[in-house]
């Protein structure tokens, strides 16, 4: 059996049905282009030609491909590809492939905000489909197929790329040709699921973007690598140099972090979703319980203590608490899984949201969502939000409980001169998140990373 690539000069068209894929095969078949593949195991990168009548390919190794997957290939690789080709005898050349990232983030509510102006900067974005759905700690995810339609890939890497779990599964040769192939960047979540982000340390050769939104104090990313079963990913990392970049939520986060994460910083704020603002300003509070924020509250963990030490703090006021439960709750107090549109209702009729967190380096999206609505926040000195107005002395900011509670009791006992200084001042903590602001430094890390095409329309 002559193959490909052998002095016969063999055409594709000549190629008998069954072909034996050997090492160096296709460096002078004439074949439409050369593609990726595995002699021994069907992925891994060698050039291979590409058959488009194959009804089974058979390796040195014995291993037999059956149609259907022959079929899949050949479907895959006969698709035009908008960016080079392997340089043997092929009479192509390169052609500039589209602006696309992977953003492998899936979060909910930034989705519908950071995609938009990923967008709009000209650049393509893959989401992938497939997330951690069993994890009740993994509660913000979402998957959404609203931009598989804009993406100038091939349907066929579309397909394969749709079905590939990026949070717990290693990439396949066949994964990794189609990213590097595909996209320039990809941008990926960085949390206790540390597969997508090793994954594209290793094997990706474009830029990594870390996305981090803080975590809790005084926990840091830089354990994440030993948690999730990839000591040495902070390592491979650094070697990635100026391709990697550390994307964190606040300016406060890289300075607690490892290296490569301490030096690779670039903050870029996470904005709010457009929707938001439809609600925007329509505040009323007639309502009579302060609203407080726990998720999880029966959960043996961090969330529970929180709910602990806001009964404790605030039990004695009309309360509630809203957030995804994890499983049936006793305490009335806690309202049951609130739609959207419920709970900006709930903003809009709550007299006074406090907001305890002493976190120095996270904050949730509900405070901010009910600041957007005009709900009077109170939150503590030293946390986030306080740093983020430069510590500046508003009206909802509490030195601590004492102060906190004596503004959560005026504020139930409708005090509206506080509650008027305090919607009059949320501006300047709302002006951290906003969409501008994302905007202008994601163009200053694409310009950073790729010059003026990786900014211009």
């Amino acid at each position: 059996m002559a193959a490909a690539g052998k002095s016969s000069g063999a055409t594709c068209r000549d190629l008998p049905v069954e072909f034996v894929f050997d090492r160096h095969c296709a460096a002078k078949a004439d074949v439409a282009y050369v593609a990726i593949l595995d002699c021994e195991n069907f992925y891994a990168p060698h050039r291979v030609a590409l058959l488009h009548d194959i009804k089974s390919v058979r390796f040195r190794s014995g291993r037999i491909v059956t149609a259907h997957r022959a079929q899949r290939l050949t479907q895959y690789f006969s698709e035009p590809k908008p960016r080079y080709f392997w340089k043997s005898n092929m009479k192509f050349g390169s052609t500039l492939k589209p602006r696309r990232l992977a953003w492998i983030v899936n979060h909910r509510t930034l989705m519908p905000a950071e995609v938009p102006i990923l967008r709009n900067l000209g650049w393509e974005v893959f989401i992938p489909k497939l997330i951690p759905e069993h994890d009740s700690g993994y509660r913000s995810a979402a998957i959404t197929y609203d931009y598989d339609q804009s993406l100038s890939i091939s349907p066929a890497a579309l397909a394969v790329l749709n079905a590939h779990n990026f949070y717990t599964r290693d990439w396949s040769p066949t994964i990794a040709h189609i990213m590097n192939d595909s996209f320039e960047m990809v941008i990926t979540t960085f949390s206790y699921y540390v597969v997508p982000l090793s994954e594209a340390a290793r094997k990706f050769a474009g830029a990594v973007v870390a996305r981090a939104f803080g975590r809790e104090h005084p926990e840091r990313y830089s354990s994440f690598p030993s948690i999730g079963g990839r000591p040495h990913m902070l390592s491979e990392l650094a070697a990635l140099g100026d391709r990697f970049v550390f994307g964190q939520g606040y300016q406060n986060l890289a300075e607690i972090e490892d290296e490569p994460l301490s030096s690779r910083g670039h903050t870029i704020t996470i904005p709010l979703p457009n929707y938001v603002f439809t609600r925007q300003n329509s505040w009323k509070g007639n309502g009579s319980h302060a609203i407080f924020l726990c998720p999880a509250a029966t959960d043996q963990g961090y969330y529970q203590a929180i709910y602990h030490r806001d009964k404790r703090d605030f039990g004695d006021f009309p309360h509630q608490f809203f957030g995804r439960q994890l499983g049936p709750v006793s305490d009335p107090a806690i309202l049951p899984y609130l739609t959207d549109d419920e709970l900006f209702q709930l903003y809009a009729s709550a007299p006074v949201f406090v907001y305890p967190s002493t976190e120095l380096r996270h904050v949730h999206y509900s405070p901010l969502e009910a600041m957007v609505v005009g709900t009077p926040v109170l939150y503590r000195r030293g946390a986030l939000i306080d740093t983020l107005t430069g510590s500046a002395d508003l009206p909802g900011r509490c030195a601590d409980t004492e102060e906190m509670r004596r503004k959560t009791r005026q504020l139930l006992s409708g005090d509206r001169a506080l509650a008027e200084a305090i919607r009059s001042t949320q501006g300047t903590i709302l002006d951290s998140f906003a969409e501008e602001l994302a905007t202008q430094q994601w163009q200053e890390l694409f310009l950073a990373q790729f010059g003026r095409r990786g900014v211009e329309p």
